[in-house]
């Protein structure tokens, strides 16, 4: 049998029955229909296995198969039309039908950040077993927004929290929360330095940033409703570091205009240059004059990893709040965001969440509830990737990694400079190399220049052998190389900079172009010389990379 709820008559009626008022519903019993039986969404346990199995060896195919294929396609984007039939059916399609369309139409046809050329903004190379953490943590479904019968997913997030802390030098009363990426992160962060600093008194608030802050900074500011007015931008200097001296000047006088500095975002690896900004120097400004340090390391914090990295962090541990970005330089699969502070009291006086259906969850035992640490209540399993990938390979292995990613960009910056037009825009820290062509030699043509760039960058999307991004460097157009996936090669590397090398001998030779002479075109004996660079330089990248495995 089934019930059915028809209708609630309304307190008054009851009254007016000798009832004690509320809400009456008026139930019917009826018989069950043959569709209340069973599980609509169920399928047998063979034909769960068969289709799980088709789908992993379709990934392992395509996982196996991206360095023999184009990293980029030459046909225009078609962004119209069903993807698979037209639209949504009342009946279902057979499911090896809709897996392999989605394989095929989707999968084909989606951004390659995990391929070994794809060398373009910052890219993901993500790690089979984290692959693998993703599957399972979306079988079995698991919210981690409570620590109420869930104490697994909760242990697991507790230990990649504290890893990470201890990573960063943080003291023992740090804490963090794992967030969909260096967005939220950001914006979380300066979610707590403005409860921690301003309170209520928020008019007068300056945040600074530099001229080469991620864009999610400024957006962040303007979602907490700080006015355009209250945002600073610091210029850069030559080597696009944050201008210590332009800060400092802001600060004070800023200050005594009366208004109310805040917080300093500093860059640890900057999007366009991988730059990091004078850590140590902001945060003992931030100290004299009590202002909240936030870093945002999403990109570059990773390299803490590594001895030289630890050196060029030097000063983040100092930081109030830290933003990285695991699924960039820790190779997990999108989205793995985190969010770190110096005290776990800040999360909660910020993100702490009541309500009467959550009393069930409130615990007296010390166990955590995610939802008090974080934007989000309903919160999926992104701790599980990390630790499977940590536990699985071993710290050594992505310490490696991250080391054989900065030294390809250096490796990079010394094979691109071989081409005579060819200039390195800034040194190639945090694993990326920028670089511009001059398209007139040694004279000063910026407009010429950057339609040069511009067309080259043009020309490698269109060959499809490796995909580079642009950014815009003081006005200027340049080109960006960012080898960090721990399955690029030198050979990857080399043959990207031959591809360059000989568009900028093309152009060379064009109509129109002076002083070709300038031109040195990269002549490579692969048979002799085994590509571009020094042979000794090849193989200490290749040897330092010893403990990186095959499928990682």
């Amino acid at each position: 049998m089934a019930v059915e709820l028809l209708s609630f008559r309304r307190t008054k009626d009851l009254k007016d029955e000798g009832g004690s008022g509320g809400m009456d519903p008026h139930i019917r019993v009826r018989p069950m229909s043959s569709r209340d039986h069973g599980d609509p969404f169920s399928m047998s346990g063979a034909e769960m296995r068969r289709l799980g199995h088709k789908v992993v060896d379709l990934l392992v195919d395509h996982y196996q198969q991206l360095p023999e294929q184009a990293v980029t396609t030459p046909a225009k984007e078609d962004y119209s039309g069903a993807v698979l039939g037209d639209g949504f059916g009342e009946r279902g399609l057979p499911a090896d039908l809709v897996v392999e369309g989605v394989m095929h139409n989707v999968l084909r046809r989606a951004m390659p950040v995990n391929h070994p050329r794809f060398f373009a903004y910052i890219p993901g190379p993500g790690n089979f077993m984290g692959m693998l953490a993703d599957t399972i943590a979306a079988g079995g479904n698991m919210f981690c927004g409570v620590a109420q019968q869930n104490a697994g997913p909760t242990q697991v997030e507790n230990e990649v929290l504290d890893w990470l802390c201890e990573l960063f030098d943080l003291p023992p009363e740090a804490a963090g929360c794992l967030v969909s990426g260096g967005s939220v992160a950001n914006m979380s962060a300066l979610i707590v330095a403005r409860d921690q600093m301003l309170g209520e008194r928020r008019d007068k608030a300056v945040l600074y940033c530099s001229d080469q802050t991620h864009g999610c900074v400024a957006k962040a500011a303007r979602l907490l409703g700080f006015r355009e007015d209250q945002l600073s931008i610091i210029p850069s200097d030559g080597q696009y570091r944050l201008r210590m001296d332009v800060l400092t000047a802001e600060v004070m006088a800023d200050r005594a205009r009366g208004r109310q500095p805040f917080c300093v975002v500093a860059t640890a690896g900057t999007t366009s240059t991988g730059a990091v900004d004078p850590l140590e120097q902001i945060a003992d400004l931030c100290e004299e004059q009590d202002l909240w340090f936030h870093v945002d390391a999403a990109y570059g914090g990773a390299a803490m990893l590594t001895a030289g990295g630890r050196v060029q962090l030097r000063g983040i541990e100092r930081a109030q709040s830290l933003a990285l970005d695991p699924h960039k330089g820790l190779f997990q699969p999108m989205e793995c965001g985190c969010l770190l502070v110096r005290q776990r009291e800040w999360l909660g006086q910020s993100f702490r969440i009541e309500g009467a259906y959550l009393l069930d969850n409130e615990r007296a035992d010390g166990a955590i509830n995610y939802r008090d640490r974080g934007v989000q209540l309903t919160r999926n399993f992104k701790a599980l990737k990390l630790w499977m990938s940590l536990k699985t390979y071993g710290v050594a292995v992505f310490r490696d990694a991250v080391q054989k990613g900065m030294d390809l960009a250096v490796y990079g910056a010394s094979a691109l400079s071989e081409i005579g037009n060819c200039q390195i825009m800034a040194p190639p820290v945090m694993g990326i190399v920028v670089f511009r062509l001059r398209a007139t030699g040694d004279k000063e043509d910026e407009a010429a220049d950057n339609q040069l760039n511009q067309q080259l960058h043009d020309f490698l999307q269109e060959e499809g052998y490796a995909f580079l991004s642009t950014t815009m460097l003081s006005g200027r157009k340049c080109l960006r190389l960012c080898p960090i996936n721990p399955r690029t090669t030198t050979e990857d590397i080399q043959r990207t900079v031959e591809r360059i090398g000989r568009f900028a001998a093309e152009r060379a030779r064009a109509p129109g172009q002076e002083r070709p002479e300038l031109i040195k075109i990269i002549q490579t004996d692969v048979d002799s010389r085994g590509g571009l660079g020094d042979a000794a330089d090849r193989d200490a990248i290749n040897a330092g990379a010893g403990n990186v495995p095959d499928g990682f």
